[in-house]
């Protein structure tokens, strides 16, 4: 709770950080897909949930053998009820191979006007 009233006053404060991460949802999505592609990430985690049943069984536990539950399927309509609910453009395999490179603008000097104050229009 702290870090995140500190966050808001600093942002608050600091006109440029907004603005240094408003890419920032974009590059996680892209970075999380890269690293831990959604096949190999279900793969991995039907293994330890092996593992784990495995080791119940050898601490006596008698319990039948339970599937792991989650599918690409149901990780496919979770993305479609996301996308419908925020708009947001993901997809169950991750970004497209081919995305343009993300750009960040440079942030000026300390005490230089922010863009939108500079908008004639106001």
């Amino acid at each position: 709770m702290v870090a995140k009233a500190s966050q808001l006053t600093l942002e608050s404060m600091c006109s440029k950080i907004p603005e240094l991460s408003a890419i920032d949802a974009d590059y996680q999505y892209r970075m999380f897909h890269s690293v831990h592609p959604t096949d190999k990430y279900l793969r991995e985690c039907e293994q330890d949930w092996d593992r784990y049943q495995k080791m119940f069984a050898l601490q006596g536990c008698n319990h039948q053998y339970v599937p792991y539950p989650y599918t690409k399927d149901m990780i496919e309509g979770f993305c479609r009820e996301y996308v419908r609910l925020t708009g947001a453009q993901i997809d169950v395999d991750g970004p497209e191979d081919k995305l343009p490179e993300l750009q960040v603008d440079k942030p000026g000097t300390v005490g230089d006007l922010p863009g939108w104050a500079r908008d004639k229009r106001r």
